[in-house]
C-alpha cells in the first residue's frame, strides 16, 4: 500500500490507496416532490452508450437518457456533465438513480433519493455485498399493518417475498420492527430489497445490494483530514472547494462546530450522495461517499467511524488531542499551558528533559493513543487528525541548535 500525504492551507492531509478509477454520479437533492425536476451530475464516463435510468431494476420507470440528456447516442462521447431531463416519480418512497455502462442493463453505480409523502419505513443490511447463496439478515422499521411485506427482485423480476414475520403466512398482529433471515440469490449482480405497505405494490422503501463471488474489490480511496479551527459556519464554500479540488472520498474534521455546518459542507462537496457522522465535544465529524455503518466515541478525544467501502469495512478515526501541556514550547522560552500561565513567555527557557517529558505526559496524549489502539478491531484503519504533538524527528542532534531548540535533543 502506497500512502501519499500533502499539506494544504491548515492541517490537511490526503491518504491515497492506489486502485481503479470509477465513474461518479450525484443528485442536486436528497428529497423531491412528485414530478419535481432532478439534476444528475456525472463524471468519469468512458463510453458513448453509457446511460442513466430511474428505478430500472425495480419498477422499470420509463425515464432513461444517455449522457447528452437524449435517447440518441452522443457523438462524441461525454465524460463529464449534467442531465436535467429527469422528473421525480409520482410514487412516494425511496427510489434509485442508476448508471449503466455501454448498453448494459446491469447497474454499475447508483444513488438513492426519496419522493415526499412516503411512510417512514426503513430497510437495512449488515453489509451490501454478499456471496451467492449467503445468508442475509434483513432489518426493518416502520411496520404498520399485518399486510406489510418485503420482496427481493432479481433482474426486475420477483425472486422472493415474505410478510414481516419472515413467512408467507400473514402475521396475527402488527410487527413494527425486527430482523428476518433470508438467502442471497445465486445470480450475481445488483438486486433490490423492497418494502411494501398494506399488501399493495406501492414501494415505501428499498435498498440495493450486490451478489458477487469476487473476493476483493480494488478501489482508489482518498481521505482528507482538516482542523477548521473554531467552526465552519462562515467558510463552508471554501472548505467544500478544497474537498472538490482534492477529489477525496472521505473527509474528517475537527472543530467542525455543529452538525448543521457538517451537513452544509457535505451537500456542497458531494451533493446528495453523502453520508455523515458527528460527535459533540471537540466537534469531530466525517462526510463520506460511502455508507457509515457505525460510530463510536473512544476515550476523551477520539471518534471512530466504521465505513463500508464496497463491502469492506474500514475504520476512519478522527483525533483531536489535548492542546495543553504543549511541552515543545518550553525550550523555546514559552509556557506549555500545563498550569495557569497559559502560553506566555518564560525566562529562562526550560531545557531539562525530565521536566519536558513530565509535562508532555501530563497532557494525556500518550494515554489517549494507547486507549485508541487497544480499542481497534481487525478492520483496516486510518487515523487522522490534530494530534497537538511535534514529531520526535524534529528534535534530533542535527536540529538541537536550530529553530529555538536551545540544545534540546528529544527522542
Amino acid at each position: 500500500m502506497k500512502t501519499t500525504c500533502y499539506t494544504i492551507i491548515f492541517l490537511i492531509s490526503i491518504f491515497s490507496v492506489k486502485g481503479q478509477n470509477i465513474p461518479t454520479i450525484s443528485l442536486d437533492k436528497e428529497i423531491y416532490q412528485p414530478n419535481e425536476a432532478i439534476i444528475v451530475s456525472f463524471s468519469g464516463l468512458k463510453h458513448p452508450t453509457d446511460w442513466f435510468g430511474i428505478d430500472y431494476i425495480s419498477v422499470r420507470d420509463s425515464q432513461w437518457y444517455y449522457s447528452n440528456g437524449l435517447k440518441s447516442v452522443p457523438n462524441p462521447s461525454i465524460s463529464k456533465g449534467k442531465i436535467k431531463k429527469f422528473k421525480a416519480p409520482s410514487t412516494p418512497g425511496r427510489h434509485v438513480m442508476a448508471f449503466y455502462e455501454y448498453s448494459s442493463t446491469k447497474i454499475k453505480l447508483f444513488v438513492y433519493f426519496d419522493v415526499a409523502g412516503s411512510v417512514e419505513k426503513t430497510l437495512s443490511l449488515d453489509k451490501l455485498i454478499f456471496k451467492p447463496g449467503e445468508k442475509i439478515a434483513v432489518s426493518f422499521t416502520g411496520g404498520a399493518s399485518t399486510d406489510d411485506w418485503i420482496g427481493i427482485d432479481v433482474n426486475s423480476r420477483s425472486y422472493d417475498w415474505f410478510y414481516l414475520n419472515g413467512t408467507r403466512t400473514k402475521p396475527v398482529t402488527v410487527i413494527p420492527n425486527g430482523t428476518l433471515n433470508h438467502t442471497a440469490p445465486l445470480l450475481e449482480g445488483f438486486h433490490s430489497l423492497q418494502f411494501y405497505a398494506k399488501g399493495n405494490y406501492l414501494m415505501a422503501s428499498n435498498l440495493i445490494f450486490e451478489v458477487s463471488s469476487i473476493k476483493e474489490t480494488e478501489v482508489d480511496l482518498k481521505v482528507l483530514g482538516l482542523n477548521i479551527w473554531n467552526t465552519a459556519a462562515k467558510e463552508s464554500n471554501y472548505i467544500a472547494n478544497i474537498i472538490k479540488a482534492t477529489d477525496v472520498d472521505i473527509a474528517i474534521f475537527t472543530e467542525i462546530g455543529s452538525r448543521s455546518s457538517l451537513n452544509n459542507i457535505a451537500l456542497k462537496s458531494f451533493g446528495s450522495n453523502n453520508h455523515i457522522g458527528y460527535f459533540e465535544g471537540h466537534g469531530t465529524g466525517i462526510i463520506s461517499k460511502y455508507r457509515i455503518t457505525k460510530q463510536t466515541r473512544i476515550g476523551e478525544y477520539s471518534a471512530l467511524f466504521e465505513v463500508d467501502v464496497l463491502g469492506t469495512k474500514i475504520n476512519v478515526v478522527g483525533c483531536h488531542l489535548n492542546y495543553k501541556c504543549y511541552a515543545s514550547y518550553l525550550p523555546r522560552g514559552y509556557n506549555s499551558s500545563c498550569d495557569t500561565g497559559g502560553f506566555g513567555r518564560i525566562n529562562p527557557a526550560i531545557t531539562d528533559i525530565s521536566t519536558i517529558s513530565r509535562q508532555n505526559l501530563q497532557s494525556g496524549r500518550k494515554d489517549e493513543m494507547e486507549i485508541l489502539i487497544t480499542a481497534l478491531n481487525d478492520n483496516p484503519t486510518i487515523i487522522i487528525g490534530d494530534f497537538n504533538e511535534p514529531s520526535h524527528q524534529d528534535w534530533t542532534e542535527d536540529t538541537k541548535n536550530k529553530f529555538d531548540h536551545n540544545g534540546v535533543v528529544y527522542q
